[in-house]
């Protein structure tokens, strides 16, 4: 949980501007909320795996090709 939290919340994803940090935010807490509460619902699970899939995937990018990105 932290680490996500930690992600969504970083400089660079917010700069990225592909997702509403707000959204995101609002989303996880959401999911956070149904799990720890038992609830019988949706948990925002895959939408989260792919958030942190591309989150991760262009961190990776940045590493192997720094030119390619700005900032």
């Amino acid at each position: 949980r932290e680490k996500l939290l930690d992600m969504i919340s970083s400089k660079r994803f917010i700069e990225r501007g592909i997702y509403n940090p707000t959204t995101v935010n609002q989303l996880v807490n959401e999911h956070f909320s149904i799990l720890s509460g038992n609830l019988n619902q949706e948990n925002h699970m895959m939408v989260i795996w792919q958030i942190v899939s591309l989150e991760l995937w262009l961190q990776e990018l940045e590493t192997l090709h720094p030119s390619t990105f700005i900032g």
